[in-house]
């Protein structure tokens, strides 16, 4: 099979020349695009080696003509290069036997960014490995051209990734300024794209960003090969006359981007509704067949990747003509459809959960810009539904239970809660909803304190469930809500979970919102863990629907002492007006109370008989009151492994190693410090409110303690800060603060950020752990949060994963999870 490569270029002519000439032999067809602001010496150089010349208008983007070219090519495969890629020897010699495949559709090849200099590459992520889509079959059916930056060509069908480079010359042909103005342009146009927690473009483009970016040497032959290409010398061409190359028009290319836009003549069609149905039962899906015809001047292009993005889309409304359904389900085309053209489109319709006589609206709309608003539309007697819901988390109970259903009750139709989703729907062709597991299982802490934050958590869904019947808010998250949501709908949950806490959850909530609930099947262990764990999340609900608390005269609740709903109420609670309810709830106490203290002297000999064990490293020092300090708690040993090599990586070829433990308490991580890097002497600061310095004064005396932020005029080899960052109010300014005094690493753990929402503020209630207190802490925005470290002059060196999370009642994200963060600060003169 025949092999087209194109290539966009504006010169310098020398470059472009020898990059075509190197590919000469290899292929069959070279088109290439000359930009018209090209010198004629460019247009007489490249013609001497391009079998296809073509000048175009150039506008932005600058893969703007990629499909256009694309269409240019006559090969039976196609390769695109770029005017600063050279082409390895390994690429080379295997372009012929790639043509030549009969059983993919396009390649991978990876790229390699030479750096500093034509004799090493970039060696490291994001670098590498960088694949790029570049060898594709010229088949318009199997590939395509997005309007997105850096992902130009997208292709249908199995491919492969193959082992010869092409070497990008960016980053050595282009000056830092003029690189730096490329990604911002980059960054402008598609923002937020991001890889090792910074801007993609910048990081890509700027690799002097990085005080010690990784590299490679180039072997000998591809050196030789750059060479050739960048040290090209002028050749000698004929004059050539630039009105004698062909001119593509920007009409001519922008007929084959998807990023055009639509002229208003494009949004004429014609729909007809080729079936004659007059009923659905609410919330039924189904197809309707309706003829499509383009009446219009653009192609309609098929697919869900179709760009323009023109599908046949669903409204509904009422008999007074109120919208029920604004937005409906989407439809794309089966195929292209070309002015003048009709197709036959099965329609996915979905009723509307209101019964009634309701019309049903069909239009073509041009995602994210109009309705065609030639549609067609239907009346349609929307009639209620019987439905049984079934809670379910195996697939044989799954299957029995709809047969059984089917049998025994055929005019009900079954709602299936399982964590399978979606995917059990398309099987069986059953409605899925989503289960109780992401919100009751999810991120739990081992042993006993998984055990209470189940009760907990099956105790808020209960309550959740009577304010739903009650037509009242709740603070339930997402999963939870669509839960009572569906239930609430039902005539009657059977619950075959095997799992006894979603048995028991599932059972409670139905119950509250006045749904019949049945159990079916046995879960293991048997119904006395059935019973167990009703029983303990009906006492639960009960303590927290406790007495009404009265009202201090802030207009608060105020809740005594001696009244056991204090301490009933969410362990972890969002507060949407921040950091001024410290001002407002007396029981906001902080850190700085003697009830903390208490129950840490309390249990420091069980700490420390853990940290000097020789044992297991799951050491967690917030146990609950009364309890040991465990050494097997599976996220404390990642967190404490994770210390390790921090700690390590600080003390290479170092005897002593200067440590500031930034709220550290009263001390417990110097002795965790000792044991993981016993044959280093260290020079330990610790810092926290006074009460905890006191403390850790009498418990460890050879550590020094500071009770205020004077200790952060000083330089240390790290300064270590877990659990503690959160709970500054000005956490920008403290973490610029912190990344003063380390010297180098500044290592910030056991943070609750947030990956979607901005950071927000939560509430600890911390009666559990014998504090006696509640206090204020931040959910950080994950992002935010690398920008401000950045902007302080930190670079990152590695993040972790903690298997730490909580849930927050009302909060804009929930679950919250940990992570850990390894900075290093900007080198000192």
């Amino acid at each position: 099979m025949s092999l087209s490569v194109n290539c966009m270029t504006r010169g310098p002519a020398p470059r472009a020349a020898a990059l075509l000439g190197l590919l000469r032999p290899a292929v069959d067809e070279i088109v290439v695009a000359l930009d018209e602001r090209a010198e004629a010496e460019v247009a007489a150089t490249v013609a001497r080696v391009a079998d296809k010349l073509i000048r175009y208008p150039y506008a932005e983007p600058v893969d703007r003509p990629l499909a256009w070219l694309h269409a240019e090519c006559s090969g039976d495969w196609v390769l695109t290069i770029d005017d600063d890629e050279i082409p390895s020897r390994a690429l080379l010699d295997a372009l012929p036997e790639l043509a030549g495949a009969v059983d993919v559709t396009h390649f991978w090849l990876p790229r390699r960014w030479l750096y500093p200099d034509p004799t090493r590459f970039l060696a490291q992520p994001p670098w590498r490995p960088d694949y790029q889509l570049r060898l594709v079959l010229n088949d318009p059916r199997t590939v395509s051209f997005p309007d997105e930056t850096h992902k130009p060509i997208s292709a249908l069908g199995p491919g492969r990734y193959v082992d010869a480079p092409l070497y990008h010359a960016d980053c050595i042909l282009n000056p830092l300024e003029r690189r730096r103005e490329k990604a911002w342009k980059y960054e402008h146009s598609r923002p937020g794209k991001r890889v090792a927690g910074r801007p993609m473009n910048e990081l890509y483009y700027l690799p002097e960003t990085l005080d010690d970016p990784r590299t490679a040497t180039v072997p000998g032959e591809d050196e030789a090969l750059i060479r050739t290409v960048l040290d090209a010398e002028p050749v000698g061409s004929p004059e050539i006359d630039l009105d004698t190359i062909p001119r593509a028009t920007r009409e001519q290319i922008d007929r084959f981007w998807q990023g055009r836009a639509l002229a208003s003549t494009a949004y004429q069609a014609r729909l007809t509704v080729l079936d004659d149905w007059s009923e659905l039962a609410a919330g039924e899906v189904r197809a309707f067949d309706v003829r499509a015809e383009n009446l219009g001047g653009e192609v309609f292009s098929w697919g869900e990747a179709g760009r323009p993005e023109i599908r046949l889309a669903t409204r509904w409304r009422d008999r007074t003509g109120q919208e029920l359904v604004a937005e409906g389900l989407r439809t794309p085309l089966p195929g292209d459809l070309h002015p003048g053209e009709s197709a036959i489109v099965p329609v996915q319709v979905a009723a509307p959960e209101v019964p009634g006589r309701h019309r049903l609206e069909i239009d073509l709309v041009h995602e994210h810009v109009r309705w065609f608003e030639c549609g067609t539309s239907v009346e349609i007697d929307v009639v209620g539904g019987r439905r049984i819901g079934l809670v379910v988390d195996d697939d044989a109970v799954l299957r029995a239970e709809l047969a059984r259903l089917a049998e025994v009750a055929p005019d009900h139709e079954p709602v299936v809660f399982t964590p399978a989703g979606e995917a059990v729907a398309e099987a069986l062709g059953v409605r899925a909803r989503p289960s109780l597991e992401p919100y009751l299982l999810d991120r739990l802490p081992a042993g006993p304190r998984g055990a209470a934050r189940v009760v907990l958590r099956t105790a808020a869904l209960v309550r959740a469930a009577r304010a739903f019947a009650a037509g009242e808010g709740s603070s339930v998250p997402h999963d939870a809500r669509t839960f009572l949501e569906e239930v609430s709908k039902l005539e009657g949950l059977v619950v075959a979970a095997r799992n006894p806490p979603v048995r028991a959850a599932a059972v409670l909530a139905a119950r509250a919102l006045g749904v019949p609930a049945t159990l079916a099947g046995d879960a293991p262990r048997g119904r006395l863990v059935n019973r167990a764990l009703l029983s303990l999340a009906e006492r639960r609900v009960s303590a927290w629907e406790g007495p009404s608390p009265r009202t201090s005269q802030l207009g608060d609740p105020a809740i005594s002492p001696s009244e056991p709903a204090a301490a009933e109420r969410p362990e972890w609670e969002y507060v949407p007006e921040g950091w001024a309810r410290a001002h407002a709830d007396e029981r906001v106490k902080g850190w700085n109370v003697d009830a903390i203290a208490e129950a840490y002297r309390a249990k420091w000999p069980s700490f420390v008989k853990a940290a000097e064990s020789g044992g297991t490293l799951g050491i967690y020092h917030e146990a609950v009151a009364g309890e040991e300090v465990p050494t097997d708690d599976l996220p404390a040993h990642n967190m404490l492994v994770t210390l390790g090599y921090v700690l390590a990586l600080a003390a290479r070829a170092k005897e002593r190693l200067s440590i500031l433990d930034w709220g550290g308490g009263s001390g417990h991580y110097y002795l965790l410090a000792k044991a993981l890097l016993p044959g280093v002497a260290l020079e330990y600061h610790c810092k926290d409110v006074p009460t905890l310095a006191a403390l850790g004064r009498e418990l460890l005396p050879e550590v020094t303690f500071h009770d205020d932020d004077s200790c952060l005029a000083a330089r240390y080899d790290v300064v270590l800060v877990s659990g503690a960052l959160q709970y500054a109010e000005d956490w920008k300014s403290m973490l610029a603060r912190l990344g003063e005094a380390a010297d180098p690493y500044l290592y910030v753990t056991r943070l609750p950020v947030a990956l979607e929402s901005p950071s927000f503020v939560v509430v600890q209630r911390a009666y559990a752990y014998g504090y006696d207190t509640e206090y204020l802490g931040w959910v950080l925005n994950r992002g935010q949060l690398l920008e401000r470290a950045s902007s302080a002059g930190l670079r990152l060196v590695r993040e972790f994963l903690l298997q730490a999370w909580f849930s927050a009642a009302g909060a804009p994200e929930d679950p919250v999870g940990h992570r850990g963060f390894l900075w290093r600060a900007r080198t000192r003169s």
